[in-house]
């Protein structure tokens, strides 16, 4: 019972390679023109993204969140869902944060099982019951077991620059931040490589075996669609990380990901297991 690990690493492969190639492509084809120095450059881009993507990327999600982490102490409830569920998915647990936000979401990240995080907003802690907080905390942890945060989360750096920095561009000295955003452009495209619309469907459907009462998510997914709390606009360039995409964060078109099924159609596939 699982997302495909396998086809998920693939994609983490493929978005890798996505974002490598043609930068070394186009520096081998200007070298001789411009000089060696152009390949030289693209060499340490890439070995700068990949760097950042493979270290550093679940970092910067969590950042742009405003996630803090969680101590068994101040939060046991969310701490002993989480290690049960864990102990039926013989995974071990992973860094629980928590965003100071009372709108209802969560999102997880990570590159790997044991190298992986869930953050949930105060909201949700406090307006779920116990079941649905169990249902929502299985469709990410299924997504971690399946490996499916991996694409998902090093895109946040090799497709998802320009949404960091369109985030952070504002009025005065910081307005230069809508210069690198659109020179990271051309990455955008390799948000919609790092996840399909299956892996959410697909995590939904185990999270629900999981906890082995569907309607629990389906629950808290409707708490989540009814829910007039909005984030604080949080980064462009994260919004795919969450288990409903936040109305506060509505990526222009040039920054929208695949489409995913909307809440209701979730719920329906839900109602139908």
């Amino acid at each position: 019972m699982r997302v495909d690990a396998a086809a998920n690493s693939r994609r983490a492969a493929l978005v890798c390679a996505a974002f490598a190639i043609p930068l070394l492509v186009i520096g081998g084809l200007l070298t001789p023109v411009v000089g060696p120095w152009v390949l030289v450059l693209a060499v340490v881009l890439v070995a700068a993204g990949l760097w950042a993507a493979l270290t550093v990327a679940d970092r910067i999600a969590l950042a742009a969140a405003g996630a803090v982490r969680a101590t068994p102490e101040a939060y046991p409830r969310y701490h002993n869902l989480v290690e049960g569920l864990c102990s039926d998915l013989r995974m071990p647990k992973p860094a629980l944060y928590v965003i100071d936000e009372e709108a209802l979401n969560a999102m997880a990240v990570g590159r790997t099982p044991r190298h992986a995080a869930v953050a949930v907003t105060k909201g949700l802690l406090n307006k779920l019951n116990r079941i649905e907080l169990e249902g929502v905390l299985a469709h990410e942890l299924v997504l971690i077991r399946g490996r499916a945060t991996q694409p998902r989360t090093i895109a946040v750096v090799l497709g998802g620059l320009a949404g960091l920095f369109w985030y952070r561009r504002g009025d005065g000295a910081r307005a230069l931040w809508a210069v690198p955003a659109l020179l990271a452009l051309p990455l955008v495209p390799l948000l919609r490589l790092a996840g399909s619309s299956r892996s959410g469907i697909e995590a939904d459907e185990h999270g629900a075996y999981l906890t082995r009462y569907p309607p629990g998510l389906a629950a808290a997914l409707a708490k989540l669609a009814r829910d007039r709390e909005r984030l604080a606009p949080h980064s462009l360039g994260t919004a795919h990380l969450w288990l409903v995409p936040p109305s506060s964060v509505v990526p222009p078109g040039w920054l929208q990901p695949e489409r995913q099924p909307t809440v209701s159609e979730r719920i329906a596939l839900l109602d139908e297991l």
